[in-house]
């Protein structure tokens, strides 16, 4: 049996390195494009691949948070399996965030199922911008308080069809719901 030579060993030797220098400058670029060189949060430093996943515990996890919260301040950065989890934990700073500045914070994260499934138009899933406002403008003109009591009359009219069809067939109540 033919022993490697030093250029096999050398290779050998020189993948995992490469492997590990290019994961370490993708995650580096992926950081600077997402954080655009700003500091993130205080938070607990995350692990490797898994990140935050085992600081936080299966059950009643809003402990830890508090916790958090004590430990690091109002606002608490986490990052789960490379996704990443803000904790505010001061109801003045969440208002801030969610309501002054609610144009950073009201986008949703995209989905390439819902494209794939022809669900991209459908307005709860739309990303935030001027066709989802749009989208809404023309919910809130069909759905608005003042205007729901025109459809009454749609409404009796269809219980009274579904009564009518549990009183001809009590037995089939199931087929008469779906």
């Amino acid at each position: 049996m033919a022993s490697p030579s030093n250029s096999q060993v050398l290779l050998a030797a020189a993948l995992p390195v490469v492997a590990l220098v290019t994961v370490y400058v993708r995650s580096f670029f992926k950081w600077r494009a997402r954080t655009r060189g700003r500091p993130l949060p205080p938070g607990p430093r995350p692990w490797p691949i898994v990140g935050n996943l085992f600081d936080l515990p299966r059950f009643k996890p809003w402990r830890k948070c508090l916790e958090f919260t004590e430990q690091y301040g109002s606002i608490v950065y986490l990052q789960v399996l490379g996704e990443p989890m803000i904790i505010v934990g001061d109801p003045d700073v969440a208002h801030e965030l969610l309501n002054k500045r609610s144009a950073n914070t009201a986008d949703r994260p995209r989905n390439p199922i819902v494209e794939l499934s022809g669900q991209d138009v459908n307005f709860a899933v739309l990303p935030y911008g001027e066709w989802w406002r749009r989208h809404r403008r023309s919910f809130w003109q069909q759905f608005n308080p003042n205007v729901t009591s025109r459809y009454l009359s749609i409404q009796r009219e269809g219980a009274h069809k579904f009564l009518a069809s549990i009183l001809a067939s009590p037995s089939r109540l199931r087929t008469n719901i779906y």
